[in-house]
């Protein structure tokens, strides 16, 4: 997949998948809402660090990637 270059936020997620929707109202709400900072019109995308069928669910890490403004 090809991303649009420019400014990005990246939030680290260290854990099961199942948490990445805390990890999204986290980035959307919590960090976006004080950061003064704008989303820009493209989805947010995710980073796979590592694999379940090599790693445990509490080590995965996944990066979630918002486009900014």
């Amino acid at each position: 997949m090809r991303l649009a270059g420019g400014k990005h936020a990246i939030l680290t997620h260290k854990g099961p998948y199942t948490g990445l929707a805390q990890a999204y109202r986290y980035l959307f709400g919590e960090w976006l809402a004080g950061s003064g900072e704008m989303p820009r019109e493209a989805p947010p995308f995710e980073l796979y660090v590592n694999t379940p069928m090599e790693t445990s669910p509490e080590e995965l890490v996944t990066l979630i990637g918002l486009p900014l403004r």
